[in-house]
């Protein structure tokens, strides 16, 4: 069954900073044109379709602004068998250059010890990607459009999400959480696929 989206949406300022936007019946629509009513409300953010389940929705200056994080170039991507919520919540762990730019103060330092909590790390699919020339965007849309393969056979396809927070007299951070969705019968859908076939 192919009823379900994901998503990866960069958002500039925190959740709570963000437009409010109101879509009163969905009924009757694509959900190309539901996504148009709601960006209409937040004219500073657009969609791309990336692939048959995946659509990407960041701010539109932010897509080329090469002081974006999300633009930065990565030359080589390479994981073998790596969980895919751990690169969609902790990327800067598999991008070597997203770690030097988000932590300058230890670039390449061994003992810099860099924690993460969350629960990100053990969540989807296993994936292996091999991508050239690159940018951080492009490296998350890809893992979360491997983890489309057999979606709710291995577990949910993951979308993303990043937050660039602008605190007062502070730093902005960087942050990342997964997205998922589910038709509503994912229950069934799951069941069914680990049903074995006699």
């Amino acid at each position: 069954m192919d009823t379900f989206l994901d998503f990866g949406i960069e958002l500039n300022g925190d959740e709570s900073s963000q437009p409010m936007v109101v879509i009163t019946s969905a009924e009757g629509l694509s959900v190309g044109q539901a996504l148009e009513r709601i960006l209409a409300q937040a004219p500073d953010y657009d969609f791309q379709v990336k692939s048959a389940h995946f659509i990407s929705v960041a701010p539109k200056r932010m897509r080329s602004d090469p002081a974006d994080l999300l633009n930065l170039k990565v030359a080589r991507f390479d994981v073998e068998g790596v969980q895919s919520g751990k690169i969609l919540t902790w990327p800067e762990s598999v991008i070597p250059e997203l770690m030097r730019v988000m932590y300058p103060d230890k670039p390449g330092d061994p003992q810099a010890v860099h924690v993460y909590m969350g629960l990100g790390v053990s969540i989807g699919p296993l994936v292996t990607l091999h991508l050239r020339d690159t940018t951080v965007r492009e490296i998350l849309d890809a893992v979360s459009i491997e983890t489309e393969i057999g979606a709710l056979k291995n577990g949910l396809a993951l979308g993303w999400l990043s937050t660039m927070e602008h605190k007062k007299d502070l730093t902005p951070t960087l942050k990342w959480q997964l997205l998922t969705t589910a038709p509503g019968n994912w229950k069934q859908l799951r069941t069914d696929a680990h049903t074995p076939t006699p």
